[in-house]
């Protein structure tokens, strides 16, 4: 079987199977995390909202329908994703069944796209602050160069 996505507007799918809303991403290929079902598979590997999917399987996420997944056994995806200005692999199981009726969860995703416009995207690097105090306190030193033995 293949994972289908299904474009709700012309920014923003929904993948039903594995419990996401995805938006267009910032990097070629990559999606941006924009909601993550409750008890979905994505749920329940600590995928968060605003992670950015780079790979899947190996495979840039434009490419997802490409990846199979068994509709008897439960299938493990492997998931490349940046969150918080750092780089993450993850394991995703997906089971044989859906975790709701893929008709709901397409209907969800709906009426969250509507009633929740997207967030503006910012980048902050969680560590900013101690880099800025670092070149406070060293930073702005020069070097001194000091006389060398035996010379005048």
């Amino acid at each position: 079987m293949r994972i289908i996505t299904q474009r709700i507007d012309e920014s923003t799918e929904v993948c039903p199977r594995l419990g996401l809303i995805l938006a267009d991403g910032l990097f070629v290929g990559s999606k941006i995390v924009r909601h993550v079902f409750l008890n979905s598979p994505c749920d329940r590997s600590s995928l968060l909202s605003h992670d950015v999917i780079v790979h899947a399987n190996r495979l840039p996420l434009d490419d997802i329908h490409r990846v199979d997944f068994n509709d008897r056994r439960r299938t493990d995806l492997d998931f490349e994703i940046w969150r918080s200005f750092r780089h993450y692999r993850m394991t995703v199981h997906v089971e044989p069944e859906p975790f709701a009726p893929i008709g709901r969860i397409v209907e969800l995703a709906k009426v969250f796209v509507a009633e929740c416009p997207p967030l503006p995207i910012t980048f902050k690097n969680p560590d900013s602050e101690l880099l800025d105090e670092l070149v406070e306190r060293f930073g702005r030193r020069t070097r001194t160069r000091s006389p060398k033995k035996g010379r005048p």
